[in-house]
């Protein structure tokens, strides 16, 4: 298909599951050789389905389709198809290959099982040696109890180990911990999402690449071939998922492996960032695999407990730096997730952060660390915040895409001169030799700067409410996007206040999403939850789609002072609206904020 020079072809793929495949680009003639019924493009198509490909799979897909003709037509001499797919549309099976030769392992079958384990575990012990060789600020702190458990699932029937727990609570050091504790018992390969593209990854592929093992004639079979007389458990370590979308295209894929090698010895470990949580029920033999003691998840990474928190901070106290117990309760609270301490270690606790949340702790650890370094700040965050929106553009709403640019001239050469510098936890190395982001969470941090920069010198218009609305959409299905929301919130309502608040006095503020999520920041180190706020917010309870509205209010301790003698009005109203769906929240919040002397009194 040609594409004419005034239509966009490729925007059909915004359609959930669109392909669209070209004979050439748009600027391409679509070759007819003389004689032949069909263009070039189209006579090899069909003989791709009446005749097959013999290096392609059992069954052609639209991916198998589109990689044959981009190898078949350029040797003929005629323009190279492209392709355009969304979702997991492109492993649509079209046909079966007719050509297809069934060369899976057979009598090396004993051989194939030894390599696999073998070199997935050379490898990955490398992999591990040289992430603890990395300069941390911090010891880990490992927790017995979460290498017996892992045990246990080994030695389950079970397949499928999912570890759960939000953004910096460590779940990569997890991983690999078990990785390096547990080597003696099983075999283990270390893959991070963020090193695939996952709309064109095959798994299969990837993990016998991991052990220098050739695809063969299809990669399933020759899988099951290398794991069907493992001696020990082999266990596929997954890190870096955090949304149901990344799930909903690896997920069909570990279906299918799961589904072919059947080898019990054969196991998954994912690494899941949460909340919001993510689903298995749409993959039937992943889900029927999990190793679940609580629904869903097999193992929940804790934040640290105040004794972890104190143990691992004054383990690896400098002698400038002040006791656990001399910190701020603030930043005693935040540094309970190993990331944020080490973020407060790297940049130095000496400024006073008494009112502050994670956004503002952040903020004042990037900036240290980046004037530490010798680095112009300003130029130095605009770098990342380039950066962050180059790898998370799809989160940024599209009411403020037209503002951003991340083309600026001197963009490359301030990367440069940003990656030859040690900034780590900010940054490190890729193995392209890229600057990268040394976690998500500083990612996020860098792109939720520059889209509050762009709300506040915008103010509140229709269009920054709909693109705070958009974000807040987005984030019920994705941990990337739920910190990305929350960073947005915290650095307007650091930089204009005012702002934050007149967005949540919009009659266009979304009640179901964008105004619960905001209301559930309003704790230390906002300023936006005014009594005018929060009188207004209590008002719209009055509506049945508001109840989420109502959650949110009950879990601020000052929604008592602020509504006064309208308290018990409201409070009653909302039980009567809302029943036993927030019965257990008015529980918790008569327990955490009143008193019987409080109750007496209003009585």
């Amino acid at each position: 298909m040609l594409g004419d020079s005034n239509t966009d072809v490729p925007d059909l793929t915004q359609v959930y599951g669109g392909c669209v495949l070209t004979s050439a680009a748009r600027d391409e003639l679509a070759l007819a050789p003389a004689g032949e019924a069909h263009t070039a493009f189209t006579g090899e198509f069909i003989r791709l389905l009446n005749e097959g490909d013999p290096q392609g799979p059992p069954e052609l897909t639209l991916r198998d389709a589109y990689q044959y003709l981009g190898r078949v037509l350029p040797a003929r001499g005629v323009p190279r198809p492209h392709q355009r797919a969304s979702e997991w549309i492109d492993d649509l099976v079209l046909a079966p290959n007719p050509a297809y030769r069934n060369l899976a392992l057979k009598d090396s079958s004993h051989d194939g099982a030894t390599t696999l384990g073998a070199n997935s575990a050379e490898r990955t012990r490398i992999l591990v040696d040289s992430i603890g060789h990395r300069q941390q600020r911090l010891p880990y702190l490992p927790n017995r109890a979460d290498s017996d458990h892992f045990r246990e699932f080994l030695d389950s029937p079970s397949r499928v180990y999912a570890i759960k727990g939000g953004g910096g609570r460590g779940k990569s050091m997890l991983v690999g911990h078990l990785a390096q504790t547990v080597a003696n018992e099983a075999d283990f390969q270390l893959h991070t999402l963020d090193s695939w593209d996952t709309t064109r990854t095959n798994l299969g592929s990837e993990i016998l690449r991991y052990a220098s093992i050739p695809d063969g004639d299809d990669a399933l079979l020759t899988l099951e071939g290398a794991c069907a007389h493992l001696s020990r458990p082999f266990v596929v370590i997954i890190d870096g998922l955090s949304s149901q979308a990344q799930l909903d295209r690896i997920g069909r894929q570990i279906d299918s492996v799961l589904r072919q090698v059947s080898a019990v010895r054969f196991r998954f470990a994912l690494a899941i960032r949460t909340p919001p949580d993510v689903e298995f029920s749409p993959f039937p033999v992943l889900a029927a695999s999990l190793y679940e003691p609580s629904p869903g998840t097999s193992y929940m990474v804790p934040d640290w407990d105040t004794r972890t928190a104190r143990e691992a901070w004054n383990r690896s106290r400098g002698d400038a730096e002040p006791s656990f117990t001399d910190l701020p309760e603030s930043i005693q609270q935040l540094a309970r997730l190993p990331l944020y301490m080490e973020l407060v270690k790297t940049a130095g606790s000496g400024t006073d952060l008494r009112e502050i949340n994670a956004f503002r702790l952040i903020d004042h650890c990037v900036r240290s660390i980046l004037r530490a370094s010798g680095q112009d700040v300003d130029r130095a965050l605009e770098v990342l915040q380039d950066l962050a929106e180059r790898e998370l553009g799809h989160l940024v709403p599209g009411q403020l895409v037209d503002s951003t640019n991340t083309d600026s001239p001197g963009h490359d050469v301030s990367a440069r001169m940003i990656s030859a510098v040690d900034l780590s936890p900010l940054t490190q190395s890729a193995s392209s030799g890229r600057l990268a982001f040394g976690h998500d969470i500083i990612r996020e941090y860098a792109l939720a700067t520059r889209i509050a920069q762009l709300m506040v010198a915008r103010g509140r218009t229709s269009a920054t409410i709909a693109a705070l609305n958009e974000l807040a959409i987005q984030s019920t299905t994705s941990a990337t996007a739920r910190g990305l929301f929350e960073f947005v919130v915290y650095a307007i309502d650091a930089h204009s206040p005012e702002l934050a608040a007149a967005f949540a006095l919009a009659p266009s503020i979304g009640v179901s999403t964008t105004l619960p999520t905001m209301l559930r920041l309003a704790r230390a180190g906002t300023q936006f939850a005014s009594d005018e706020v929060l009188i207004s917010c209590a008002k719209r309870c009055s509506s049945d789609k508001a109840i989420e509205v109502a959650r949110s209010l009950l879990r601020i301790p000052n929604i008592v002072a602020a509504l006064g003698d309208g308290y018990a009005p409201w409070l009653l109203n909302a039980l009567s609206r809302f029943g036993a769906r927030i019965w257990t929240d008015a529980v918790a919040h008569l327990e955490a904020t009143l008193d019987i002397r409080d109750l007496e009194t209003r009585a």
